[in-house]
């Protein structure tokens, strides 16, 4: 034949010998031209074939211009390596035939209403409407709570970064949380076996190039001092180790000598003593003193929380990956160990043939991390809508911030800090060389009186909160959890407080009990925000699309499956995200969606509002 701009050029009389022919199948290429050229092929073909009736099927076609070679080779009973001019072997094209004619069969619509369609696109009579996310409102940081001399570090470090405090607030609470570890937990009433410790998970959420990652590490340098210090000692430990692992052989050597010359003589003389191998034991191999960890396997973390009781932090710069490492092959009951970990109070138990059982005595583990907002909100919608992570697993990151970020900057010079840096390093010291109690538990820590009383009123009113059904179950399920966050909170602002002059507490007082429940409500508020966000990724979703659409990715009319169907883009992956968006669309006077009638079932297509294009 011809180009589909040459139709009217081409010989049609070839199509003659087909007289006998009862049905035709015409596929158009994926673009305005090959459609419209079907309607120039139809015309010839009823010409010369009057009582064949003509059906058209459009192939699904993931880019503009896409033709019948392209869908062939698209399917997986196609050879990579065919070149599109050798002839397919007779096992793939039977395959290839059944899975054409399947879908010919479900998708064919007359030729009547293949143009009566595309004659007939709709009129849009209203502009499209502006697509907008929005943010829930946040409160301000309560760094006011924090000793002065964490909080001038704090503001000093903000105002050199020019960021919000608090992607320095959260991880330092998550950081102190963790390096107090097991060996403080605090009994919220007496007479019970509730206790709770100071172990959180968190993470700081916003945007790339908003210093999330800076901000984190900044705050962590007093907990990498102590990691240089452990790593020293351990070197010096293991230098002493070696050199007396060396005079114990010699000793052992020595013994089993003198040994063998006694035992030669009970030979000679059976009516000797028998001798007595006097050997000592071997020295104790030390072990490295650990504070955290980055990319461990489960079966290492295992084993890293045997030798350091008191528990680790896990720190992963984004936390996405980390989330989304659960899904990989092998690491499906990792998700498990880590819900086990949040309490700090969980023993647990390992199984591997090649390693054998483990038992880890308490499950321990602070974590924090950064994430963007995009995936954490898809994240989020997936748990919410009952999908992969509707386990309580996002719940347990309490310690969340997604705050406002400044609109300026300024460059802030000549800030004073080594005298406020040495001060905090001498906090974390102190708090490092916090111990189990004689007999290697934690020690327990009370309310005072007053804060007693408080606390009982706080959880009274909290608990009748939760249970008068006002919060969705997701926000609900959130805040329950601020059962174990108030407690670690008061334990951190604690023991801050006393660092400061190097005391250990042994109760927690009221104005600590207060000054938690302002952190209370303050995350309270970005959890707000973090649930809240999930109606952006419908418009997030929305506008991806649309730029898709204006770049020719996508061509109108097109359908659900169009979208979603080979291009894994975000928001946008299965049928339902897809009708969700296009429904958004609809409203915002984006689309037009209307009924295509097919031999099969029904389906939409979607046409685009032509003022979209107009817009910048």
């Amino acid at each position: 034949m011809m180009g589909s701009s040459q139709g009217h050029l081409a010989d049609w009389y070839v199509l003659a010998k087909y007289r006998q022919h009862t049905q035709f199948i015409l596929i158009p290429d994926n673009d305005e031209a090959g459609k419209k050229y079907i309607g120039v092929v139809a015309k010839e073909i009823q010409k010369a074939c009057p009582k064949a009736e003509l059906l058209v099927c459009e192939l699904p076609s993931n880019r503009k211009g896409e033709d019948f070679i392209d869908w062939i080779k698209s399917t997986h009973t196609c050879l990579k390596e065919w070149d599109e001019f050798d002839p397919i072997s007779e096992t793939y094209k039977k395959a290839l035939k059944a899975n054409f004619e399947d879908y010919v069969e479900k998708n064919q619509i007359s030729i009547e209403d293949f143009l009566s369609q595309k004659d007939l696109k709709p009129d849009f009579l209203l502009d499209p409407l502006s697509i907008e996310e929005v943010l829930l409102p946040v409160l301000s940081c309560p760094i006011q709570t924090f000793p002065r001399v964490v909080i001038d570090w704090i503001e000093s470090l903000a105002d050199q970064m020019q960021i919000p405090t608090d992607y320095l607030a959260a991880p330092f609470i998550v950081y102190v949380g963790s390096l107090i570890g097991r060996k403080r937990c605090l009994k919220l009433r007496k007479g019970t076996d509730w206790i709770e410790f100071s172990n959180l998970w968190g993470m700081l959420v916003g945007r790339p190039s908003v210093m999330k990652s800076p901000a984190m590490k900044a705050v962590r340098k007093p907990l990498l001092l102590l990691v240089e210090n452990a790593s020293k000692l351990y070197e010096q430990a293991t230098k002493q180790f070696e050199q007396d692992q060396e005079v114990w052989k010699l000793k052992k050597k020595v013994s089993e000598e003198n040994f063998k010359k006694q035992f030669k003589i009970v030979l000679a003389k059976p009516s000797s003593s028998s001798p007595i191998l006097n050997v000592e034991g071997p020295p104790n191999q030390p072990k490295k003193k650990r504070y955290k960890s980055e990319d461990p396997t489960v079966e290492k973390l295992g084993e890293l929380l045997i030798e350091n009781p008191q528990g680790l932090l896990l720190f992963r710069d984004e936390i996405a990956g980390w989330l989304n490492s659960f899904e990989k092959t092998g690491r499906e009951n990792d998700r498990q160990f880590f819900l086990e970990s949040w309490s700090g109070k969980e023993e647990f138990e390992v199984d591997r043939i090649s390693r054998g059982s483990l038992r880890i005595p308490a499950l321990c583990l602070s974590i924090f991390g950064s994430i963007q907002p995009g995936p954490l909100s898809q994240y989020v919608r997936s748990a919410i809508k009952g999908g992969y992570g509707d386990d309580g697993f996002i719940q347990r990151f309490q310690v969340i911030v997604w705050p406002d970020t400044k609109d300026h900057w300024e460059l802030i010079e000549n800030c004073q800090m080594e005298q406020i840096e040495e001060d905090v390093n001498q906090i974390f010291y102190f708090l490092d060389q916090l111990a189990f109690d004689q007999q290697d538990k934690p020690v327990i820590l009370h309310f005072d009186t007053l804060a007693q009383k408080a606390f009982n009123e706080w959880q009274k009113e909290f608990e009748n909160f939760l249970r008068k059904d006002l919060l969705p179950s997701y926000l609900e399920s959130h805040f329950a959890k601020y059962k174990k966050l108030l407690p670690a909170l008061c334990l951190v602002l604690e023991h801050l407080r006393h660092a400061i002059n190097k005391e250990c507490p042994i109760e927690v007082s009221e104005d600590t009990l207060t000054d938690a429940l302002l952190w209370i409500d303050y995350f309270g508020s970005h959890a707000k925000r973090l649930y809240g966000s999930i109606t952006n990724a419908i418009p997030k979703a929305a506008k991806e699309l649309i730029q898709k659409i204006k770049n020719g990715i996508i061509q109108e009319p097109f359908s659900v499956r169009d979208i979603y169907h080979g291009h894994h883009w975000s928001g946008l992956a299965n049928s339902q995200d897809v009708e969700e968006v296009l429904e958004y669309l609809i409203e915002k006077n984006y689309l037009i969606g209307t009924l295509s009638k097919t031999t099969g079932r029904p389906s939409y297509k979607y046409w685009v509002n032509p003022k979209i294009f107009e817009i910048v």
